[in-house]
């Protein structure tokens, strides 16, 4: 009994704290760990965001993630690697260029049923990156063409919770639930008006943007157990047939 009444803390508090502390990948391998092992993992994912009067933000990453597990129900873990953003500024399509990026996280396995095969777990995490580009916008004031430079930063926060359950059915590992997300950050412009007889600078500006209020998404990923302890995942998260994410990986554990 206590042991299941710490699980279920354990379980809450990884939620609780994800909440302020787009959806997130939740899998890689779905499994934990086991106490003392260590669990690597690469990954892409592609994921969908949507912030209060921003539509059509869009997000690569290209991470490796390293879990070790602390107990047999409890693993955390740490990312790193490339990540950017794709996301409409002053009426033109930013591109930003891969920069690092870096997250850790805690994954808790809250109920057991070994006769139905099925486990109740949870996770948090945190990721964060920032990414740079610039646009460059031509400008029509008679009788002249100019051009104005936009050189933009995105500063990125993303953390997520979830809750699911997993299933075991042969070398196959479904899974489905739901999830939590909350996205905050700072963008910075810089412009510079570009003219026939020089260059001006028109100064810098910043503001910052959050997702206001957190977003519930639905997820679903299938794990398949391939020889030498590898496993390959596929993850699908969103609300809406017009907003899915999706994660692609491959994970090997210790013996």
């Amino acid at each position: 009994m206590r042991r299941k009444v710490c699980l279920t803390v354990a379980g809450a508090f990884l939620l609780i704290t994800a909440v302020r502390a787009g959806a997130y990948t939740v899998g890689n391998p779905i499994e934990a760990a086991g106490v003392g092992k260590l669990a690597v993992s690469a990954e892409y994912e592609y994921q969908e965001h949507q912030l209060p009067d921003v539509d059509d933000i869009e997000s690569r990453r290209y991470l490796v993630k390293a879990a070790i597990g602390l107990t047999s129900w409890l693993d955390l873990f740490a990312k790193g690697g490339a990540a950017h953003l794709e996301i409409p500024l002053e009426g033109e399509r930013f591109v930003g260029e891969d920069k690092f990026a870096w997250g850790a996280g805690a994954r808790a396995t809250l109920w057991h049923l070994p006769r139905w095969q099925l486990e109740l777990f949870s996770s948090g995490q945190i990721l964060s990156f920032h990414t740079s580009g610039r646009i460059d916008q031509e400008v029509t004031t008679s009788p002249e063409v100019w051009t104005r430079r936009l050189d933009s930063k995105f500063i990125w926060w993303e953390y997520g919770g979830a809750l699911g359950l997993k299933m075991r059915r042969g070398i196959l590992r479904p899974y489905a639930g739901v999830d939590v997300s909350y996205v905050e950050g700072e963008k910075i412009t810089r412009q510079t008006n570009m003219f026939s007889y020089g260059t001006v600078y028109a100064g810098s500006r910043g503001a910052e943007f959050s997702s206001e209020n957190v977003v519930f998404n639905g997820f679903g990923g299938l794990d398949i157990l391939l020889p030498l302890r590898y496993r390959l995942s596929l993850e699908l998260r969103g609300k809406s047939r017009d907003q899915i994410s999706f994660t692609l990986g491959l994970s090997q554990r210790s013996p």
